[in-house]
């Protein structure tokens, strides 16, 4: 199968990441291919599966020649994301895990917002949970509901900051954005196996990258529940939290932010964490409080 797109599309890459979860991915890639703007091409990552990944994208890019399906040895969804950027053509991408999905015209939609606006680096919307596919899910009317964690916000990333340290603002599949903004930010921070796109999209704002939130139901990314075994994992969510917490601190020292941005980032990383899991507060805070770094950087500003 051959799509032709229109000649001033710009190239849009669709960047799946896949780890043993070839039962789902078909769904995955099948949103792909509903999407009403063409000029895309779908790179998928095979993060070292053992299950039938391999056999699930090669019948699409036999069908499609907009596929293409690379392999790596495991090395986490970060890693494979960054590998799917490098193999990547296309002057804006679209990340989507393998058991999610994306609206038909989400694509279509958030590239309108690029098309005239040159200095816009990120579009993101909304998104909903799901617990399987269903025939009419993908259809806009009173019962479709987006999920409300999401902050919508938009403008450049210095005067968003107090959103970004209180939370991540949108899941990854609910973003767009243009390739050039990542490499002037940078790749996945590969170090980290959770919480890996708040980190990335908090660099995006420190860098002061311009962020547009676009309020459409027919942009809304599909998120699966219950199926993430990383998120799961408690000892790794507290690890993961609590090298967060210091690269904050770290990122506030090093840009100049003031002081109040000290006290926010331990106050509402903390709050939020408590909000997704059950995290002991006493151990976060501690570990904030004990940062060397944290106390140079404190009696420097009592200093000033």
């Amino acid at each position: 199968m051959h799509y032709k797109a229109k000649e001033e599309e710009p190239l849009v890459s669709v960047i799946v990441p896949c780890y043993n979860y070839g039962h789902f991915l078909a769904d995955a890639l099948r949103s792909v291919q509903r999407q009403t703007y063409k000029n895309i091409e779908c790179v998928v990552i095979d993060d070292g599966s053992v299950d039938n990944t391999s056999e699930v994208a090669g019948l699409f890019c036999e069908s499609d020649t907009r596929f293409r399906y690379y392999y790596q040895k495991n090395s986490g969804a970060s890693s494979a994301r960054n590998y799917g950027i490098r193999m990547s053509s296309g002057q804006f991408l679209q990340f989507l895990d393998s058991d999610d999905l994306i609206m038909p015209e989400k694509i279509e939609l958030q590239m309108r917002v690029f098309s005239g606006n040159s200095d816009i680096d990120i579009v993101y919307s909304g998104f909903k949970y799901f617990s399987s596919c269903e025939e009419n899910m993908f259809t806009v009317n009173d019962e479709l509901v987006e999920d409300t964690w999401t902050p919508k916000v938009s403008g450049h990333g210095n005067d968003l900051l107090d959103v970004f340290f209180l939370g991540n603002i949108a899941v990854t599949q609910a973003i767009l954005v243009r390739k050039k903004a990542i490499q002037d930010v940078g790749f996945f921070d590969e170090s980290f196996r959770t919480m890996e796109d708040w980190q990335f999209w908090l660099r995006f704002a420190i860098k002061n990258k311009n962020f547009f939130y676009l309020d459409n139901l027919r942009c809304l990314s599909f998120v699966r529940k219950g199926h993430s075994s990383l998120m799961s994992d408690n000892g790794l969510l507290n690890s993961d939290s609590l090298r967060l917490c210091n690269w904050m601190i770290d990122a506030i020292s090093e840009h100049g932010l003031s002081q109040s941005w000290v006290n926010k980032a331990k106050r509402n990383y903390v709050d939020a964490m408590l909000g997704v899991k059950k995290i002991d507060k006493k151990i976060l805070f501690d570990a904030f409080m004990r940062r060397h770094l944290l106390k140079r950087f404190l009696d420097k500003m009592m200093k000033k």
